[in-house]
């Protein structure tokens, strides 16, 4: 079974009464997320400081902590069927930390694009972003995300929070399907366009009362008609593997466009296993025929089955310089400190004060690793003059690395 949680960001709304187990609904006050630093997640958004993803994230983060995967879903996001959720978590969420739309790097720490100048003192680079309207997460991002409240005082933006946790790891495992794309800022959708793709996920659809439209119209669909055209698709695909290649004049590329049509309706009722066996075949095909068939086969085995994203260097810099070793050591070393504080009991006024202390170092020994990041980049990018700049920038702070 899957349980489902609501959260009511309103503590004055009497919430209904349910006789289901596997649906519940979720109130907090404000001072019990603060008090773990569970705040600013999303002021960008909403405009305060303790909002409804940071409640959600305390309660999965420090509450509700034998779960093992956990999907946040905005209100104005349109799941077209139950299983279009259960395929797209079936298929991913055991083997990967964090499922999501597409995400944008931002490896040398530049602060004029997206929302970075607000973000900056919350990671060193590397940093990540991405759309979070719809995402999920594994305990282990989970409790990486409930140790940065802790340090911090304080969560950041949720739409670089998670990605740059996920990157920033080295373990983490993140994967970005193609049913996922519809998750966007801005867009406006048709019925015909989600009965092309019904095991995509959209995003925003802010008129509710289309969501039990679409889903009451869409829901028509027998199980017959779902059969049928799966048995039309594995018969386009065995006809693709008994041709021969070399001799034939078969249209390519009307076979491989109608497969992609049938893979986007039937994949939600195909099995895990048998969707990376699917992913495999059109690899297989794609061996014989030209580059631009083989390039449209590795399509359509990524629509079957998306494999993790590759992992980033978090190293950007291999040859780091002395002052750069020293800041991670220093942020590091902030780090087990509020962790060796922060422990379940109470806090006397000193602590208080020294915690609060060691989270605006924090901020600053941020700041100047990014700053020294950005500098060590330009050397490797400009050479000999920007490395000149920054030995004279170090040794006029050189004092402020020391401990």
């Amino acid at each position: 079974f899957i349980d489902v949680f609501i959260l009511i960001d309103n503590n004055a709304f009497v919430t209904p009464v349910f006789s289901s187990s596997n649906l519940q609904f979720l109130q907090f006050n404000e001072t019990v997320c603060t008090k773990y630093g569970f705040q600013e997640a999303n002021r960008i958004g909403v405009g305060k400081s303790c909002s409804a993803w940071d409640k959600a994230l305390y309660y999965f983060s420090k509450v509700s902590t034998h779960y093992l995967f956990v999907w946040f879903i905005e209100d104005d996001v349109f799941i077209p069927s139950v299983q279009a959720f259960l395929s797209l978590h079936e298929v991913y969420s055991p083997s990967n930390d964090m499922v999501t739309a597409a995400l944008s790097y931002n490896r040398d720490g530049n602060i004029n694009i997206w929302h970075w100048r607000s973000s900056s003192t919350a990671f060193a680079p590397p940093w990540a972003n991405g759309m979070v309207c719809a995402i999920g997460c594994s305990r282990r991002l989970l409790s990486a995300i409930g140790e940065y409240a802790r340090w911090r005082g304080q969560l950041t933006f949720i739409e670089n929070l998670f990605h740059t946790l996920a990157i920033q790891d080295g373990n983490m495992k993140f994967v970005t399907p193609f049913e996922l794309n519809t998750i966007v800022y801005r867009d406006t959708y048709t019925l015909e366009q989600i009965q092309r793709r019904p095991n995509n996920w959209w995003h925003p659809v802010k008129n509710f009362s289309l969501h039990r439209e679409w889903r009451n119209k869409l829901s028509q669909k027998s199980s017959v008609d779902i059969n049928n055209r799966i048995r039309k698709f594995y018969s386009t695909l065995q006809q693709l593997q008994t041709i021969d290649t070399k001799n034939s004049s078969f249209d390519f590329m009307q076979h491989i466009a109608n497969l992609g049509v049938e893979i986007e309706i039937v994949k939600g009722h195909i099995k895990s296993f048998d969707r990376y066996q699917l992913r495999n075949q059109f690899l297989q095909l794609g061996q014989t025929l030209s580059k631009n068939l083989a390039d449209l086969f590795t399509v359509l085995a990524d629509h079957a089955f998306k494999l993790p994203e590759p992992q980033i260097n978090r190293n950007i810099i291999e040859n780091k310089t002395v002052a750069h070793m020293m800041l991670e050591k220093a942020i590091k070393n902030n780090k087990q400190m509020i962790s060796q504080l922060t422990t379940n009991r109470s806090l006397s006024a000193d602590e208080m004060v020294e915690i609060t202390e060691l989270r605006v170092d924090a901020i600053r020994l941020i700041v100047k690793l990014s700053r020294q990041i950005r500098c060590e980049l330009q050397v490797i990018a400009c050479g000999p003059m920007i490395e000149l700049y920054c030995v004279l920038v170090l040794h006029s702070e050189f004092h402020i690395f020391i401990w």
